[in-house]
């Protein structure tokens, strides 16, 4: 008797939310913001982030899909403090005793400083006063306000993909939080349509116990029916859900899928010769149920 799986309609993203993390030593890390303005860099794959390092280079060479991001915490600078206040001007010297050339040699020293003379013209210039101390320097101002957390704009929209061993088909989306933490959050965000591939369940019965598994695989191929590489599979390789979403498919692409024998499609635009084809428009389910 085959039986239904009740939420085999059951939507989920794979797209992961990740803390970033700074790497330290062998790889263990911290998600908490440094006031450092350092630059970190490691490798994005399937909405997770790895082998991330200080600097400019992840701590190992990302691997296809993996994409290589960077981004740095530490927001902008303060505004400068205020400059300090000018020492004041030292008070004049007292003036020495006008006299000319005939009593005082030119250039001779005043007793409070400076010098007497007579200019060329006939004019008598009297001792000056020594100059007044310097002031003193005003006080430093006071340092400018921290700016604020650096934000998410430098990783913001990189391409991403939704699941593992397909070509990026989204965009990661970062928010910070708002918290006071300054913690980033990732997310990879694809825009193409859903397309859950939905598998009836039927009971299998051992000397151990009865238990409900899939009636057959699903693997998508090309318009002669042979299997593409690193197409979709459901389950997966060693898995055993019947329900698989995929963003994979673009808006308007065309998928051809598979299953094992005694097994039909239901959902598809037209099977021919056990393929069925579909035209991916808008979110879909296609269930594959027995003959």
């Amino acid at each position: 008797m085959v039986q239904r799986f009740g939420s085999r309609r059951r939507a989920f993203l794979t797209g992961v939310v990740l803390s970033v993390a700074v790497v330290v030593g062998g790889g263990y890390a911290y998600g908490a913001i440094t006031s450092t303005n350092n630059q970190y860099t490691g490798c994005l794959a399937g909405g997770q982030l790895s082998n991330i390092a200080i600097g400019a280079s992840p701590l190992k060479t990302c691997q296809k899909p993996a994409t290589q991001i960077s981004w740095n915490q530490t927001g902008p600078p303060g505004t400068n403090g205020s400059n300090g206040t000018n020492g004041t001007n030292g008070t004049n010297g007292v003036d020495g005793v006008s006299v000319n050339s005939a009593n005082e040699p030119a250039g001779a020293n005043c007793a409070n400083g400076g010098s007497k003379f007579t200019a060329a013209n006939g004019v008598t210039f009297a001792c000056n006063g020594a100059p007044g101390a310097k002031g003193d320097v005003g006080p430093q101002g006071a340092p400018g306000p921290q700016g604020e957390p650096g934000g998410s704009a430098s990783i913001d929209q990189i391409p991403c993909s939704t699941e593992a061993g397909i070509d990026p088909n989204g965009e990661i989306a970062a928010t910070v939080a708002t918290d006071g933490t300054g913690q980033l959050s990732l997310k990879c965000v694809s825009t193409n349509p859903k397309l859950e591939i939905a598998i009836d369940l039927h009971t299998v019965c051992t000397i151990i116990g009865c238990a409900q598994v899939p009636i057959g695989a699903v693997t998508q191929v090309d318009a002669a029916g042979s299997p593409i590489s690193g197409g979709l599979q459901c389950p997966s390789p060693g898995g055993i859900a019947n329900v698989c979403l995929t963003q994979r498919f673009a808006q308007g692409a065309t998928a051809h899928f598979s299953s094992t024998s005694g097994t039909t499609f239901v959902g598809c635009d037209s099977i021919d010769a056990g393929i069925c084809t579909y035209k991916v428009t808008a979110d879909h389910v296609i269930e594959l149920t027995a003959t």
